[in-house]
């Protein structure tokens, strides 16, 4: 059976039911640019920016930042998260314990790429020290380093902050352009071409 047939469209709900959508624009992106400019200043990786990304334009819906303990907790140890819906691996920003120590719950930090590019205002709502055996083997089903995830999991920092995100620019990319599509640009490109499941 062909994923994508012609024929009239049938939309497939996002998961979770909702399509998020966390790119400011306009004058609530201006204003964040100057506000982040007052705030803790954290620099993130390729792999931070990435699910920065993902979270911006839907591709993790139902999520709208990085998890929180709760339902960190919930995706390591039953891969759902707390209000049930499946999810199984964990979206976490991590951040060094000197980086944790500065910050607290209710407070905004402003992220930038590897490149220097302002990425995000986080609003953070949890801050919590982590388990990276505990998540290496509930995710990846070692803690063995030779494995890559394992590897990259052990590199990150002790702690993590989680809460909604206020994206303000993707990461740059140069390659593959034309076929970069959020899952809303997605959707309406089977719509236009008259796509069904």
């Amino acid at each position: 059976m062909s994923p994508l047939q012609p024929g009239p469209v049938s939309s497939i709900s996002p998961h979770g039911g909702k399509l998020v959508n966390r790119l400011l624009e306009g004058e609530a992106r201006e204003e964040a640019i100057a506000r982040a400019e007052h705030l803790p200043k954290l620099n993130v990786g390729e792999w931070e920016a990435s699910d920065i990304e993902i979270i911006a334009v839907g591709a993790a819906s139902p999520l709208e930042g990085f998890l929180n303990f709760d339902d960190y907790e919930s995706v390591v140890n039953s891969m759902h998260l707390t209000s049930g819906l499946p999810w199984t691996i964990p979206l976490t920003l991590t951040v060094t314990e000197d980086f944790a120590g500065r910050v607290k719950e209710g407070d905004d930090v402003a992220i930038y790429g590897p490149d220097g590019t302002l990425l995000a205002i986080l609003h953070v709502e949890s801050k919590f020290r982590y388990n990276k055996a505990n998540e290496a083997v509930q995710v990846y089903g070692t803690d063995d380093e030779k494995h890559p995830g394992v590897a990259a999991l052990m590199k990150r920092g002790e702690f993590a902050l989680g809460g909604t995100l206020d994206v303000i620019n993707l990461p740059p990319h140069d390659d593959f352009v034309e076929y970069r599509l959020t899952p809303a640009q997605s959707r309406e490109a089977f719509r236009k071409r008259g796509w069904r499941r």
